[in-house]
Formats: C-alpha cells, structure tokens, sequence
C-alpha cells in the first residue's frame, strides 16, 4: 500500500485497475472525487514479462496505455489522462487471483476510509481487474457497509469489452445487497439462540425495510428474554404474539412482574414459570457447548425447584427456616445470623416432608450429589478446568430423568408450559 489518502477527503473512489484504462478514466471523470484508491494487480514474478501488475498504469512514466486493443502503448498513464496529482491517489496492491488475500486488503482499506478516517461519501467501480480483483472489492464493500457500488457497462460487439467512447457508469443498490447478505446472517444466528449477534446485524444496516426492521425488533427482544430481561422483552415481543405463538408471550407476559401476582397461586404460577425458563435457558447453553453455564443453570434450577415447593407447599423459605425439630439437622447458621438450607438439605427436608415432591427428595438423595459435585468442579464455581460436553450431558441426563418430570407434572399437570424459543425468523 503506497503513501495513505490526505485526512478526511469528502469523496474517496476505490477502483479496480486491469488492462483497460478507458473505464476507469470513465469513473474518475463520472464521480469527480478528492482522492481516489487504484486497486492494482501486484507483480508475478514466476509468469516472466507478462507477470508485470496493472499498477504499471498508475505509476509508470511515458506512454503505457493502449488506446486500441492490442495495439502498442500510446496514452500516458491514468493519473495524466485525468489531471490527477500525485497527492491525491495512491496505489493498492493485491494479488490477482489470491481472493481471500485480496479480500482481506481491500477490507483493511474500506473500514479505515469508512471508519477511522471518516469520509463521508466512499464510493467504489469495480468494472477493472481480474474477475478475482473485481469479486474482492464487491465483495469487502458490502462487507464494510456503507459504501455506493458502481459499474462502468455499455452496450458490446463482442464478449471481450465495452467500445471504448460507448461507456456507462451504473450505480448499483448495495444497500439491498448488504441487507440481503445482514438478514441471511442474522436469520443464521438465531439458528444458535443468538438474537443479540442477529439485532447487531440489523441494526448496523444504514437503511431498514419494514421486514428488517421486524426482525430487527423480534432479535432484540428475544435478546432480553434470553438475558432474563422478561419485561423488556414483551414490551417489544408483545406486538408480535401471533408470529411467535401465544403460548410463548403468553408466559412472558405472565412472568414479566412476578411482584403483580395477587395471589399465593398466582405467584407460585408465575415462579414456577420461571424455572422453567431457566431450564430452557439451559439447553440454549447445550446447543452451543457453553457446558459450564449450562451446567450452572442447571444447578440454578435444581435449588429454585426446592425453593419453589418448600415455600408455597409447606411455608419454609430456605434463607431464614424455622426453629423446627424435623430440620434442626439440616439448617446452618448464615453469617446474617438466619437459619439457611443449603441445596442439598433443602431437598432432604423435602424428602421428610409430606409434599408433592417429597419421593424426588428421598429417591434422589445420593445421586444429586454426585450432580452437585459436577457444578462444583466447574471453572465457573470451586473448580479449576471447564466442564465437557460428555459431563454436562451426564448431568443433564440425570436432572431431566429423576427432577424435571415430576416438577413438571406437580406445576403444569406433566405439559411444557411453553416451547423453546424459537431458532428460525417467523415469516
């Protein structure tokens, strides 16, 4: 990359440069710009004499342009033919036919000009070069964003190249094809529960169509609901309901205040609602390997359930128990001076009680040990290496055959109260 472009020029050209120089003079002329950037071949020097890159019609001196195809050079380079100095182009070189290479340097340019150099109006003309030279411009231009695609066209007597003096400069709709390309990614991340990657996409769009802007809305919102954000995300899912299902808002309106609840029952309803989304929260982690999180919100919803059935089933809250014979055994003094239930005494307390959970509490009073020790072997809790997919799934396998069954059947009468959330954009 030769000298950088004088600070913030209020129109930058970015060209390709291959054999032909008549449509890039066409380009400069047609977009008028302060500084222009002439993408060039770089030299090969295994092909021999015909190795030399295009970058010959920029910078060398004398008569090196071919004002008839295949005839010797009789035009002076491309900055003569359009008055431009020598401050105010410079001279990218890439490899012909390298593409990602190409692409990643013409990428490195296009987000400085746009970003860090802040002009204003970025343009690029992707008509010269090799296939692989115009491909990689078109391609890092709508990757960057921003930034007005052109073509020089022009009507054709043969499939070699527009008659010189017949060209065109056509503007082509990048903001469509960035769009096309952000929603195709975005719709790809909810693929894997990521709403908050997918509302990044969309947003960074300069321009939104009422589809993008509905997907853009619903990736937020989904976003909040996955970060447990419950009132935030049915202000925006809200308006949405029937795409999404009704069971699903349905819930999330329910558990957007548990404070609103005006009952015992309601609000052991909307608690138990919440487990469960915590669970389903759990699973989202499985699906892309963040196995100690997943395990950690499996553990979460472990201690909610022995907190949700000892509260509203026998009136204990397990951060201040009651001075009852039954648990003195289990309880331990907290460091606020209150009795506390730990998780796993929590759950043999609900093995000595008579309450709809207590067979979970007795039958599962060696095993939910070994559950605990995998949390606390976590890098996340006391441990020091990250749990693996195999341990998570062992841990995972056992909370949904001995726990997750009879909770269902005691808070939804053994259904889902709702699904997972969804992992592909409503139509």
């Amino acid at each position: 990359m030769s000298d950088p472009a004088p600070a913030r020029p209020d129109r930058v050209l970015v060209v390709t440069v291959g054999g032909s120089h008549a449509p890039i003079v066409k380009a400069v002329r047609r977009h008028q710009p302060a500084f222009v950037w002439f993408v060039c071949s770089q030299d090969n020097p295994a092909a021999g004499p015909r190795g030399v890159g295009s970058h010959t019609q920029i910078t060398a001196d004398g008569n090196v342009c071919h004002s008839a195809l295949g005839g010797p050079p009789d035009l002076p380079n491309i900055p003569t033919q359009t008055d431009l100095p020598s401050d105010r182009f410079a001279v990218l070189e890439v490899p012909a036919d390298d593409a990602p290479e190409a692409v990643a340097r013409i990428t490195t340019l296009l987000e400085r000009l746009r970003h860090d150099d802040g002009v204003p109006d970025v343009r690029i003309d992707y008509t010269g070069g090799t296939k692989t030279m115009s491909a990689a411009l078109f391609h890092a231009a709508v990757l960057v964003g921003g930034i007005e695609l052109y073509l020089v066209t022009g009507p054709r007597q043969d499939l070699v190249r527009v008659r010189d003096g017949h060209e065109s400069s056509q503007h082509i709709d990048g903001h469509a094809l960035a769009s096309s390309w952000r929603v195709r990614e975005a719709e790809r991340a909810w693929a894997r529960f990521a709403y908050g990657e997918a509302e990044r996409l969309i947003d960074g769009l300069d321009r939104k169509s009422p589809a993008s802007q509905r997907l853009l809305t619903l990736s937020r919102g989904l976003a909040a609901w996955d970060a447990f954000d419950h009132a935030r995300a049915f202000d925006l899912l809200e308006p949405y309901a029937r795409d999404l299902g009704g069971p699903l808002v349905g819930a999330l309106g329910q558990m957007r205040d548990p404070s609103a609840a005006t009952s015992d029952k309601g609000a052991r309803r909307i608690q138990a609602l919440r487990i469960h989304d915590l669970y389903l929260a759990s699973a989202r982690r499985a699906a892309v390997g963040r196995h100690d999180t997943e395990v950690l919100l499996l553990y979460r919803t472990l201690e909610w359930i022995a907190q949700w059935t000892l509260r509203f089933d026998h009136a204990i809250d397990t951060g201040d128990a009651p001075a009852d014979e039954h648990l003195a055994d289990l309880v331990g003094l907290g460091h606020d001076g209150k009795r506390k239930l730990g998780l796993h005494n929590a759950w043999t307390a609900i093995g000595r009680l008579d309450g709809p959970l207590a067979e979970v509490g007795r039958a599962t009073d060696k095993t939910r040990l070994e559950f605990t020790q995998r949390r606390n072997h976590s890098i996340f809790a006391h441990g020091f290496t990250p749990i693996g997919a195999t341990e998570a799934g062992r841990a995972r396998a056992w909370f949904e055959a001995e726990v997750l069954p009879a909770f269902q059947r005691v808070a939804f009468n053994g259904r889902a109260p709702f699904p997972q959330l969804p992992t592909a954009a409503p139509r």
